[in-house]
């Protein structure tokens, strides 16, 4: 047998081993596809359990009183996001019912990771246009959008909102320049 008459045939040969070698790399892309598909729906389910823990834990409204500082309201607090890139949401209204005008006020949204006694907070100050101050009953709603980087599927993580208050003096005192 001549090269030329073999030709056909190592062209087949050549044909069906490749043939083969596609298939078995479709099989392994549908092995990976269905490995993905499984851990995503694993994920997927464990963010869904973590967000009904978490509504259950901080039901909303309730209302925080600090005192001279004012008051916070928590409108809405959830874990928003999709899988990956979840956040902390809280949705306030700070209510100034300290008697007095306040200039401005600082919000402070903390997470802490318990296991590794680690910090980072976020900090809003709240502040009327035009140097106005924020009278008595006055109210200013905003909301925080705060990465968890992946905190949340921790047992033993926490959040707290602060309030820091700057206050006029009281009517007919001043301070000696």
């Amino acid at each position: 047998m001549n090269l030329l008459s073999a030709r056909p045939h190592l062209l087949l040969m050549a044909f069906g081993l490749l043939f083969l070698g596609c298939k078995d790399a479709a099989t392994l892309r549908q092995e990976e596809v269905a490995r993905i598909a499984a851990a995503h729906e694993l994920y997927t389910a464990e963010l869904e359990m973590a967000r009904a823990m978490f509504e259950a834990k901080y039901p909303t409204p309730q209302e925080f009183d600090y005192g001279t500082n004012g008051t916070l309201i928590l409108r809405e607090a959830e874990i928003a996001g999709l899988p990956g890139s979840e956040k902390l949401w809280i949705k306030f209204t700070f209510i100034n019912q300290t008697g007095l005008s306040i200039p401005k006020t600082q919000v402070v949204l903390t997470l802490r990771d318990d296991e590794n006694e680690l910090e980072w907070s976020e900090t809003m100050e709240l502040v009327l246009p035009f140097a106005l101050r924020l009278g008595h009953n006055s109210s200013y709603s905003s909301f925080f959008e705060m990465p968890l980087h992946g905190l949340h599927r921790k047992s033993d993580w926490s959040w707290r909102l602060d309030l820091v208050s700057e206050r006029a003096e009281f009517p007919g005192t001043s301070t000696p320049h």
